[in-house]
């Protein structure tokens, strides 16, 4: 009798209408900077790889003996990230 009596819609109730709105209030700061941190998250990854590959190339260079090469991959940073990329793709 008490589970039914709880469960049983209350006679006097009454029902709001709330109006909902998009976007919502306040949310133009965060849509205004999301090409910002779309950047910097871009940037972050751009960074990452580069970094990688640049140790990936130093990795590989010191495994296989490759010292001339290796010198030669931290003095020019592209040739390494270049060779860091190519190894991940096994070329």
């Amino acid at each position: 009798m008490l589970i039914s009596s709880t469960l049983a819609p209350a006679s006097n109730a009454t029902a709001r209408h709330e109006v909902h709105t998009w976007p919502p209030a306040g949310a133009g700061r965060w849509l205004a900077s999301a090409p910002q941190v779309l950047d910097g998250l871009l940037g972050l990854m751009v960074f990452l790889l580069a970094v990688s590959s640049w140790l990936t190339h130093v990795v590989v260079c010191a495994m296989e003996g490759l010292w001339t090469f290796l010198v030669l991959g931290v003095l020019v940073f592209p040739l390494a990230l270049l060779h860091g990329v190519a190894v991940w793709l096994g070329l």
